[in-house]
């Protein structure tokens, strides 16, 4: 889905250039947060240089939703948690241990107006699903805007 938002072509080898593939989807999408949990550091690298690629996408077109990711390693220490891998007006940050999601979700959603839509996607455990449920309630209750819940979960 960020692929097709910020127009950039997925699977590129590390070290090849973020290459449109097409004109970015056209949205009405100010912000983008991810927050992911991944139990290895080599799970976040399958991925990496693509969320990058949106990440520099996003840096480069101001027409285009900020892009903020943070992957949290539950299994592994972080060389330097917390340091930006991509910075900018987005960027993507490196964290071990488990996400809290409350405190995530009020933070990607601080820059947003009172009356801003919030759509929520939670992909995980029941347990991790769970989590963002009960972070989603907690913000309905303070945030003017509209808040959408989505979910996919999965047993490990």
């Amino acid at each position: 889905m960020l692929l097709e938002i910020y127009g950039v072509r997925g699977g590129a080898g590390h070290g090849e250039a973020a290459a449109p593939s097409r004109p970015p989807r056209r949205h009405g999408l100010r912000n983008i947060a991810l927050v992911w949990a991944v139990q290895l550091r080599r799970h976040h690298a399958w991925f990496a240089h693509d969320l990058a690629n949106c990440i520099t996408a996003a840096n480069e077109n101001p027409a285009l939703p900020a892009l903020s990711v943070n992957v949290y390693v539950t299994k592994e220490t972080v060389a330097a948690p917390g340091d930006a891998a991509v910075s900018g007006r987005s960027a993507m940050e490196l964290h071990a241990g488990r996400p809290t999601l409350a405190p995530a979700l009020a933070a990607a959603v601080a820059n947003t107006g009172p009356t801003a839509g919030v759509y929520v996607l939670a992909c995980g455990p029941a347990g991790f699903v769970r989590q963002a449920w009960d972070a989603v309630t907690a913000l309905r209750s303070t945030h003017g805007g509209a808040v959408v819940f989505d979910r996919r979960s999965f047993a490990l």
